[in-house]
């Protein structure tokens, strides 16, 4: 219960707090409500927020958007008979929120109403509420209380004192349970107003304070039992008996303020028999309506993390219980009665941290530290014995028979009997090196009538002590143990000891004189999952949990002459490890701690619950948690660094009310459509089958332990579970109607039986729907029978066409005839022309072979005479290179000679050795130069071979030759001049005319080599068609010098018939 009590114990309070750092937007909460789902609306300076505890959605203002909340800077929220939101602002006025609207367009803002006389503005407001008729009441600095009538909206001044000095300030607004409205202003105290009569009630703690000049007003209201609890300046919590009239004041004892609102109370709130009172600076004060008790839980109670100082603001009771506190600058507080479950707190101061405790019944309880052993009385709140350690480095210690055994890491176990100081276990005989035995658990035990001790040995294996005797035996590795290293022993209810190893299994003494052993390890089936042994706890039915480093714990049953293993894993998602103590409480659960924190495993629904600090039991992560142990009366007892923490074991494993699953939101496409779910079934178009729910379950006390289970009928086969932040996604729904359902469930695998459900209908799109199938059948009809009918009017037409085409048709076709006659006999004659022309081109290529045939003798027998000309002169040398270059030249010639057309190339190659040739034969009595003009394509231009030699071989033998008394100089040059190619052969021989005035003269007409050149031009301008093919001889006579020039124009040729490249 949220209050201080006057009892032995005290209370440990765990409140959560919620910053803009985590989920609350902003750190000053002006006001709270949670609605009629459940949710939790948060009035902020950032906004108006709905809260879940896990999400949280936003409403800001949009300048641009005038549907938008009027402001951020909010001052109080209230919610109306019909669900509807209506928040005030301290800069923006009005603004009511209708859920059912889409976010864009969901609010209507009131910012100024006409008084009759004028437009009067609306701004800083303070608090609204509705009355029984849903007429809104809302007011705030200097506004009266204003009206704004249900049906018409119309606002209207509700004047409280006559107005000659203007409106009152209203602070705070309330409905009673009589449907009255009690008014709190700034300076004119409490009024009551009748909304049914219209009187109007003051009540005036202050009658000589100044009106609109000194504080004299209210600040909040509560109300419980025909009792309004509210505050009041300068006289903090009061209360007023509706029914007798009977007024108290200052209930708290802390009187006025000593400077402005210093020591004010700004909200009130009443849970169960408890009125909180929220302070300027110091807290909540909790007072107790029955016995008039007081107390107050200051800021280390509230925020522990930062103790400063704030004001609370606001605190809201929902239906559940939970405590909401809005403050001015820390944020958003919550406490709940779940969350405090194990709360009962005994301070303890500690110079250092307690490492092991055991439960004494009767209000007792042992704990140990390094140095000393310690009980504490409970009623006492301190300890009442200590027992010094003297140095001893102690493990484990155990309560037997009323003596005190101390198990220490490095000197084997000693005895404190409470009277004098710890001694050594008395020993007689061998003590198969005890005295340096690093020992842990102690177990009692009787054997054959004698008191034993057994005692596990971390270093050296078991030891059993003789307690009548004092004797001792080892059992080791050398033995009977698999191992040395014993980790835990206990007994169960059956006498059975059960020892634990570092991984060679789980171990039963079955012969306890001879110390025989039964071993079990994983090798062995259904035995243990685990070798390694953290703890071993006898349960109270006789069976023995066993803990291993196995994610989950394992149950040892005998039965008959052997025993049966059940393995029960941790499901949990992310299961806790490393398991260091374990125990079993009054109720047979199993409490574990482990590296992470601390576990418990309800054997009735044989599921792991992971304790999470300040969540209930463990206590605030701020608070470390040292140790723990059990009573037989079902309490649990934590060690802390602050003292002990008392709780009872059937307060952890709850089983609790599931609270109804709730849709929070709803987006399409990331856009809100949240106001679909308040108005029936959800129906959407064809694009929109992508779409969010985000998961709620209003006045859940922690959502950490809370699961949703989803099912989208018609998509999913089975139940779904949520993520983390509770949304659930579908994509690329087809068409069709769907059910979405959720339920809760918690985290023990308790699940709501009702699930909550959404309708949902996808629309295919307009081509899909039967009304679009009729259209388009009776389209498609329509279109047939047009064309039936268009086709029946077109084949009449063609039938009355049909004769007059046909008429038409033979005229045209005795035309077509004709011309198709005369195109014949043209394509006839032109073809009867082009054989006449091939067979012209074929006879020109006979004869121009003809007269290649005629030339090539004439150049051979040439050379031969050259060549025999050496051999007469005995010149072999040269007659062997003439003979040479004759041969490389006969062969060029040879190769040209058998094509109608070569090359320029090929044929440029040949004058070049054919001129080489004669300078060889003539002993190089003359030069000779050869040139081409341009960028002349030589390898892809043609021309009939040996035409060019003949010129050359004349300006040799009858131009350079003849001229004596000079050295010879022959020139030939080659340039492509339009379409013919032109070679130029100039000599400075005896020139043309005195060449001719020779006997024999070589420029003859009837001479061999130009005869052959002007017939062979003459063909070639025949076929070519042209006139272009031409001979030029000149005499040249510069400067008293002699010579002839000859030029040869050739047609050019591109693609002849047959030609060699």
């Amino acid at each position: 219960m949220l209050i201080h009590v006057s009892s032995a114990q005290e209370r440990l309070y765990n409140f959560e707090w919620f910053t803009e750092e985590g989920l609350v937007p902003g750190n000053a909460i002006r006001r709270i409500v949670t609605d009629s789902e459940g949710f939790v609306w948060l009035a902020t300076n950032k906004g108006l927020y709905l809260f879940d505890l896990v999400n949280s959605k936003n409403f800001t203002h949009d300048h641009l958007n005038p549907k938008s909340i009027s402001s951020n800077n909010l001052s109080g929220i209230y919610q109306d008979a019909a669900g509807g939101m209506w928040i005030t602002s301290y800069t923006g006025g009005l603004s009511y929120y209708d859920k059912s609207l889409s976010n864009p367009q969901a609010f209507t803002n009131y910012t100024s109403y006409w008084d009759g006389r004028d437009t009067v503005s609306i701004r800083m407001l303070n608090d609204v509420v509705s009355d029984a008729d849903g007429n809104i009441w809302f007011g705030g600095q200097d506004t009266d209380v204003l009206k704004m009538d249900a049906s018409t909206k119309q606002i209207s001044r509700v004047a409280m004192v006559a107005d000659s000095l203007g409106p009152l300030s209203i602070y705070d607004l309330f409905r009673g349970s009589d449907g009255k409205i009690w008014v709190g202003t700034r300076h004119h105290g409490i009024f009551c107003v009748d909304p049914t009569t219209g009187t109007i009630k003051a009540y005036n703690l202050k009658p000589d304070a100044k009106p609109w000049v000194e504080e004299n007003g209210c600040g909040s209201f509560a109300e419980r039992d025909g009792i309004l609890w509210f505050s009041y300046y300068d006289y903090n919590l009061c209360s007023l008996n509706l029914n007798s009239g009977e007024l108290k004041t200052n209930l708290l004892g802390i009187g006025p303020n000593e400077r402005v609102y210093d020591n004010a109370i700004h909200a009130v709130a009443i849970r169960g028999n408890t009125v909180l009172a929220g302070h300027q600076s110091k807290g909540i004060y909790c007072y107790d309506r029955t016995t008039g008790t007081r107390s107050l839980l200051d800021w280390k109670t509230l925020t522990p993390e930062d103790p400063t100082s704030d004001i609370i603001a606001t605190i809201n009771v929902d239906a559940g219980g939970m405590v909401w506190i809005g403050t001015r600058n820390k944020g958003l507080i919550r406490y709940s009665d779940y969350q405090n479950r194990f709360s009962t707190f005994y301070p303890l101061t500690l110079s250092q941290p307690i490492e092991q405790l055991a439960m004494i019944n009767g209000g007792r309880w042992w704990y140990r530290t390094a140095s000393h052993i310690h009980l504490y009385d409970k009623r006492e709140k301190k300890p009442v014995k200590t027992y010094d350690l003297n140095g001893l480095w102690v493990s484990n210690f155990t309560e037997i028979a009323g003596q005190i055994y101390l198990s220490t890491y490095d000197k084997g176990v000693w005895v404190h009997d409470g009277s004098t100081r710890p001694y050594p276990l008395p020993i007689q005989g061998d003590t198969y090196g005890f005295r340096q035995a690093d020992c842990g658990n102690i177990v009692p035990d009787t054997i054959g009538g004698v008191p034993h001790l057994w005692i596990a040995a971390w270093n050296s294996g078991l030891y059993k002590y003789n307690c009548a005797n004092q004797t001792l035996t080892l059992t080791n590795a050398g033995n009977g143990l698999p191992d040395n290293k014993l980790i835990c022993m206990a007994k169960d209810m059956n006498g059975d000891v059960w020892v634990g190893t570092d991984g060679f299994g789980l171990l039963r003494i079955s012969d306890k004189e001879s110390v025989a052993m039964d071993r079990f390890r994983t090798e062995m089936p259904d035995a243990i999952p685990s070798n390694t042994v953290r703890a071993i706890v006898p349960s109270t039915d006789g069976s023995v949990w066993v803990v291993t480093e196995y994610l989950g714990v394992s149950n040892v049953r005998k039965s008959g002459n052997s025993f049966v293993f059940q393995n029960i894993p941790n499901t949990n998602p992310t299961p806790w490890q490393n398991p260091q103590v374990a125990l079993e409480d009054a109720l047979g659960n199993l409490w574990i701690s482990m590296e992470d924190g601390l576990i418990v495993f309800d054997k009735r629904s044989k599921k792991f619950k992971q304790l999470q600090s300040g969540q209930g039991v463990v206590p605030p992560s701020y608070i470390d948690m040292q140790t723990f142990a059990a009573a037989s009366d079902s309490t649990i007892l934590m060690a802390t660094d602050r003292g002990f923490v008392m709780g009872h074991a059937n307060d952890v494993v709850v089983k609790r009310a599931l609270p109804t699953a709730v849709i929070n939101s709803f987006f399409v496409h990331d856009h809100d459509f949240s106001h679909l779910l308040r108005s029936g079934p959800i129906e959407l178009n064809h694009e929109q089958n992508f779409f969010t729910f985000t998961l709620s379950a209003p006045g859940a006390v922690d959502p950490h332990e809370m699961q949703f289970a989803f099912m989208l009928e018609g998509v999913d086969k089975d139940w779904r579970l949520a993520k983390a932040d509770f949304s659930v996604a579908y994509t690329d729904i087809s068409r069709g109607d769907y059910r979405f359902l959720v339920r809760t469930g918690d985290d023990m695998g308790n699940w709501s039986e009702q699930a909550n459900e959404v309708p949902i209908r996808i629309n295919g799109p307009y081509w899909q729907t039967p009304w679009f199938y009729g259209v388009f059948v009776i389209l498609l009809f329509l279109i047939a029978y047009g064309v039936f009918r268009y086709r029946l009017n077109q084949s009449k037409k063609l039938n009355a066409m049909q004769s007059a085409f046909n008429e038409d048709l033979k005229r045209q076709l005795a035309l077509k005839t004709a011309e198709v006659t005369a195109q014949v006999e043209r394509i006839e004659s032109e073809r009867k022309e082009k054989l006449e022309s091939d067979y012209r081109k074929r006879l020109s290529e006979s004869e121009l072979k003809a007269i290649r045939a005629q030339m090539n003798p004439h150049f051979m027998f040439n050379v031969l005479n050259s060549i025999e000309s050496y051999i007469l002169e005995k010149d072999a040398k040269a007659a062997s290179r003439l003979v040479q270059k004759f041969a490389k030249l006969n062969r060029l010639v040879l190769e040209n000679s058998a094509y109608s057309y070569v090359s320029v190339a090929r044929e440029w190659e040949a004058l070049n050795l054919y001129v080489e040739l004669e300078a060889l034969r003539f002993n190089n009595e003359f030069d000779y130069d050869f040139s081409v003009a341009g960028n002349m394509d030589m390898k892809n231009l043609f021309i009939p071979p040996m035409l060019v030699q003949p010129l050359i071989e004349n300006a040799i033998h009858h131009g350079i030759r003849q001229h004596v008394g000079q050295r010879g100089r022959i020139q030939v040059a080659a340039q492509q001049n339009g379409d013919c190619i032109c070679f130029t052969v100039v000599d400075n021989g005896a020139g043309l005319e005195k060449s001719r005035s020779k006997p024999n003269h070589p420029y003859k007409k009837t001479s061999m080599g130009l005869a052959t050149i002007e017939e062979r031009l003459k063909l070639i301008n025949r076929n070519a068609g042209c006139t272009t093919g031409r001979l030029e001889l000149t005499s040249l006579k510069v400067d008293g010098l002699s010579g002839t020039k000859a030029v040869l124009c050739i047609p050019l040729v591109l693609t002849p018939f047959s030609i060699l490249d």
